[in-house]
């Protein structure tokens, strides 16, 4: 299940910011993807917070709580707007300071999850 959440972030933040180097630069994605990714963002990650209220602790209870509201608000950016040109008044507009922290937020949580999982793979102790 951690490499479905994982690539679900990696959507979300690819959706979400395009070009890393450039705020402003979009990109118009097919709707019937942006639908299916806010969706599978949306509950994934509403999946992933309630797991970690039921079912851990430590480290993993906050990322998974972090991650997983990260995942909420990606989600809804993303049904609000689509991530992407689709309103030409906003157009060329940098993003606000609240997408900015969602997309950093979910970034970092991808990265995490992402190192945690190669370590499982390669056999290395992971964070507890």
């Amino acid at each position: 299940m951690g490499i479905v959440v994982c690539l679900a972030m990696l959507l979300g933040v690819v959706m979400l910011r395009p070009s890393p180097w450039n705020g402003a630069h979009k990109v118009s994605f097919d709707p019937r993807f942006r639908q299916i990714v806010w969706i599978m963002l949306g509950m994934l990650g509403v999946w992933n917070v309630l797991y970690g209220l039921f079912k851990i602790d430590g480290f993993w209870f906050f990322m998974s709580l972090v991650s997983g509201l990260a995942m909420v608000l990606a989600a809804g950016v993303i049904a609000s707007d689509g991530g992407s040109n689709q309103n030409d008044s906003n157009e060329g507009q940098p993003r606000s300071l609240g997408e900015n922290s969602i997309v950093f937020i979910l970034g970092l949580s991808f990265l995490v999850y992402a190192v945690t999982l190669i370590q499982l793979n390669l056999g290395y102790a992971i964070l507890r």
